[in-house]
């Protein structure tokens, strides 16, 4: 007899960064639980959508929702609701601003420095859809350039100088392939398409395909990012990468900034002064958290 899937919904307020991640956690439960996933986008009121909640309740159809997850502020009193409306099982991403007895599960990366509770589980990182899926091309690297943020100064000469220490190395044989962000400075994209390098390709975030960037991640044997995005340094982790990061100056000390500098002292990533590699991180905290999840609450495997 087959097991009856879990409705989960997934709170959606419309940040890829936000509904990546609440999407990442599902696929993490579905390889543990049989899931069937729905996802709920907010209304611009929290009003509205309690609204429609209700009419789910009372003139929708089942099945209701055993699990609700939600990643951003806005969904965080959306959650509550669904607990109330619903008795389900609500589980928070990121660090929440409501109080944490609210919920029934808290999921927070390290450097968000939530204190520990019963219902928190910290993670390496945000959770990622990216995965190490197959085999990496031993020659193949990617640099990816963040932007202009509250914990590092952006330095474009600087920054084209790391780059092209990275592109010249001839003992490395490797063939680089540069992707910029929606935060990149036009400057140093304009700087990029100067360097005449062999072994250097340029590809510009608004000239590829949607899956452009995790598909090339899965293939890379080597990563080097900006320090300013810890999304693409756990991105690159979780790919199974080799991964460097390029050195900024910090505005200030900040949770990124440290996370970034103990990811280095712990040997999970390397700078340029490192001149060898460090063995590849074997990082899959979305499958984790699934696993835990299913453990801790056994009522669900019906």
């Amino acid at each position: 007899m087959n097991q009856k899937a879990i409705c989960t919904w997934t709170i959606s307020d419309g940040k890829a960064g936000h509904v990546n991640q609440s999407k990442a956690l599902v696929r993490g439960l579905s390889k543990h639980l049989n899931i069937s996933s729905k996802e709920f986008i907010l209304e611009e009121s929290f009003f509205r959508s309690w609204i429609e909640i209700l009419k789910i309740k009372y003139f929708g159809h089942r099945p209701f929702p055993e699990i609700v997850i939600g990643t951003g502020r806005r969904t965080h009193l959306v959650l509550v609701f669904c607990k109330l409306v619903f008795s389900a099982k609500i589980i928070c991403i990121m660090r929440p601003s409501i109080p944490k007895i609210w919920l029934d599960l808290l999921i927070v990366p390290k450097h968000d420095h939530v204190k520990r509770a019963k219902n928190v589980i910290e993670t390496e990182g945000p959770l990622t859809l990216i995965e190490q899926a197959g085999p990496k091309h031993k020659d193949a690297g990617l640099i990816l350039l963040g932007g202009d943020s509250s914990h590092y100064v952006w330095d474009n000469e600087s920054l084209l100088s790391q780059i092209e220490e990275v592109t010249k190395r001839a003992d490395d044989n490797i063939r680089w392939t540069l992707t910029t962000s929606r935060r990149t400075p036009e400057k140093i994209k304009n700087l990029l398409t100067e360097i005449e390098q062999p072994n250097f390709h340029y590809e510009d975030v608004g000239s590829v395909e949607a899956n452009w960037l995790a598909n090339e991640l899965e293939s890379s044997q080597y990563v080097w990012v900006t320090p300013d995005s810890i999304s693409m340094t756990y991105e690159s982790l979780s790919a199974g990468c080799r991964v460097g990061i390029f050195n900024l100056s910090k505005k200030r000390e900040s949770r990124v900034t440290k996370n970034q500098q103990r990811l280095v002292e712990e040997g999970k990533i390397r700078t340029l002064k490192n001149k060898t590699w460090q063995p590849v991180q074997f990082l899959n905290e979305r499958d984790r958290i699934g696993k835990l999840i299913a453990t801790r609450w056994p009522s669900l495997k019906g």
